[in-house]
């Protein structure tokens, strides 16, 4: 069970997130605060993850909070700005990854799952999702050889997959059963050593598979 403070002053979207996080299998938000309440919530229980909404000036303030702490528990900026500069900023304050507030509710459980999991996140929109470093460094760089053990239709799969399609909207698109459909996730699954679909559309776009002709990802062969 991952366990996560939520600290944000923007009352609408700490509650939005919380409901979504919370809802998610594996989960737990133990505090839902403003920034100002992190250091009660953090001294009150460790824990595996902080999802914070940080502004340049207050990182002194919220890293003498992290200092006291006998175990200083990753965070993850959480953040309105779709902003390159904003970004880096975060990165070079020490913050594990950077996701938008504007992130579905079934992405963002499964970017919290992966941060939980030693990933660095990049979720901006702007800049495409990003994996790297930590546990994930190992899975991310071997990102290549995996893609290379798929056949030619399991990545129309994984790329459909990744394009947000059902079993069934693939199974139309490409002609073929639904059944085997289902076959050709479970592979693809096992072959990029992932759990779940969110984790093998990130891996798919990291690898390039979404740039189709163009740069438009909906295009190519399957129109």
């Amino acid at each position: 069970m991952i366990t996560l403070v939520l600290a944000d002053d923007d009352g609408r979207a700490r509650a939005e997130a919380e409901r979504a996080l919370s809802g998610a299998g594996g989960i737990t938000v133990s505090a839902a605060v403003p920034t100002s309440g992190l250091g009660g919530a953090l001294r009150a229980g460790g824990p595996d993850l902080v999802l914070l909404d940080l502004c340049p000036e207050r990182v002194p303030a919220f890293k003498a909070v992290l200092d006291t702490l006998p175990r200083r528990p990753p965070v993850c900026v959480f953040s309105h700005r779709d902003d390159e500069e904003y970004v880096d900023f975060a990165l070079a304050a020490g913050a594990r990854g950077y996701l938008l507030k504007d992130t579905g509710a079934a992405r963002l459980a499964a970017l919290v799952r992966l941060l939980a999991d030693g990933w660095t996140v990049l979720g901006a929109p702007g800049r495409g999702p990003l994996v790297s470093r930590g546990p994930a460094a190992r899975r991310a760089s071997g990102v290549a050889p995996a893609m290379g053990r798929l056949t030619p239709r399991e990545k129309d799969v994984l790329t459909l997959v990744a394009l947000g399609l059902t079993n069934r909207a693939i199974a139309l698109r490409l002609h073929i059963g639904h059944g085997t459909v289902k076959d050709h996730v479970a592979a693809v699954l096992h072959k990029l050593g992932v759990t779940g679909r969110v984790e093998a559309a990130l891996l798919a776009e990291r690898a390039g598979l979404l740039a189709g002709p163009g740069g438009d990802p909906s295009a190519g062969r399957w129109r």
